[in-house]
């Protein structure tokens, strides 16, 4: 049983890694429609106003694709200060306490945005840019990504429950190794 669920638990960590690989694209792509959008406005005075509105959704796919990352390493916001000044028995317990508050308000949030792409897809709504664009594509990967984020929630906190006191979780091995090693001699 354990094994199967550390067999999940990496199938979602590449989905998660897959949604940073396009978030990562999608930067660099923004980054050249931003060089487009300023060469045609100020050399050619001829400014391509689809930039804007097509790199703004782009960034929302970025935000919200690279939550569930964001989570599986450990840089989700939290209140460090509270778990590290705790004693290492009740350090985990603080951890899992924030864990499952995070999991309720990503439930939360996970609703409503799904409530809004359905409004979005049900009444055709458009954005109110010069290119009408749909919302429904755009407003769809808020509830994608709150999703995965949700699912690695379930998954860390799981993973707490299951890795014996004194241990390191997944989620605080990923954190650790992104983190400098500072030796003071």
């Amino acid at each position: 049983m354990v094994r199967q669920f550390y067999a999940a638990y990496r199938m979602v960590q590449r989905v998660n890694g897959v949604c940073l690989a396009v978030s990562c694209l999608l930067i660099v792509l923004i980054m050249v429609l931003m060089l487009w959008e300023t060469v045609t406005r100020y050399f050619f005075r001829q400014p391509a106003v689809w930039t804007y509105p097509v790199t703004s959704y782009m960034l929302l796919y970025c935000i919200y694709l690279a939550l569930g990352y964001t989570l599986q390493k450990g840089g989700h916001v939290s209140v460090d200060f509270v778990v590290e000044v705790a004693p290492p028995a009740v350090r985990r317990w603080l951890e899992r306490l924030g864990h499952l508050l995070g999991l309720v308000c990503t439930l939360v949030f996970l609703a409503q945005t799904w409530r809004l792409f359905l409004r979005h897809a049900l009444e055709g709504t458009r954005d109110i840019s010069l290119l009408s664009i749909p919302m429904a594509p755009m407003s769809v990967v808020m509830p994608v990504g709150l999703a995965l984020m949700a699912i690695t929630y379930a998954f860390v906190l799981i993973d707490s429950f299951l890795t014996p006191p004194g241990q390191p979780t997944l989620q605080d091995a990923q954190r650790d190794a992104g983190r400098p090693i500072v030796q003071v001699e």
